[in-house]
């Protein structure tokens, strides 16, 4: 594998590296994007942590324990922000507690990373709704008829 970074090193033979079992250069680790470097290395060395974290948060909501699933997918957020599912898991709870102001923000949190998801985009209007703000709600709703013309709830609330 080849990179180029012109600022620091130049043209990088990791497979050089690899072969002969040196470390990289500080200055190439100091300025590789995080991504590229954990594509090339394997992966994420939390990915197996990061998963049973979600699992168990999921297995809290499941058992209706709403109080830990929120307190742990907060704290999780803190490490791993841009988590849709647990976005989505925390806005829902907040929903489900008549918190609607609270969960707006994971909601569109978790649209910044997936646009259409008609789940968050349905959860997210109804929070508008219920705090009385219809054009926003509206919004919501045509963006689920764009993904899903057929969408049963949305053509309902937009009167189509």
């Amino acid at each position: 594998a080849v990179l180029h970074n012109s600022r620091t090193l130049g043209w990088v033979d990791l497979t050089c590296y690899a072969l002969r079992e040196e470390p990289l250069p500080l200055a190439f680790l100091t300025c590789a994007r995080a991504g590229s470097v954990l594509r090339l290395f394997g992966g994420d060395p939390q990915r197996k942590r990061n998963v049973r974290m979600v699992k168990e948060i999921r297995r809290m909501v499941k058992d209706k324990r709403y109080g830990p699933a929120l307190k742990t997918g907060v704290e999780y957020l803190r490490k791993v922000p841009e988590n849709h599912d647990v976005l989505f898991i925390v806005g829902s709870i907040y929903y489900m507690q008549g918190r609607y102001t609270a969960a707006l923000p994971y909601f569109e949190r978790a649209l910044r990373i997936g646009r259409y998801d008609t789940e968050v985009l349905a959860l997210k209007a109804q929070c508008h709704r219920r705090l009385g703000q219809k054009s926003r709600a509206d919004e919501c709703w045509r963006d689920i008829l764009e993904v899903d013309p057929k969408n049963a709830e949305a053509r309902e609330m937009l009167g189509v």
